[in-house]
């Protein structure tokens, strides 16, 4: 999920009960040094 109004975008995995997130990354950074993203997706 890409946040609007933020420059971060959200992994995460919605369960019966809960929200669990992954990661948070700033999109301003350089994607060149974002290697990989959680396995667990």
């Amino acid at each position: 999920m890409l946040v609007d109004r933020f420059p971060f975008a959200v992994y995460y995995k919605i369960f019966k009960s809960e929200i669990v997130v992954y990661s948070v990354l700033d999109t301003r950074t350089n994607h060149d040094t974002i290697n990989t993203r959680p396995d667990s997706l």
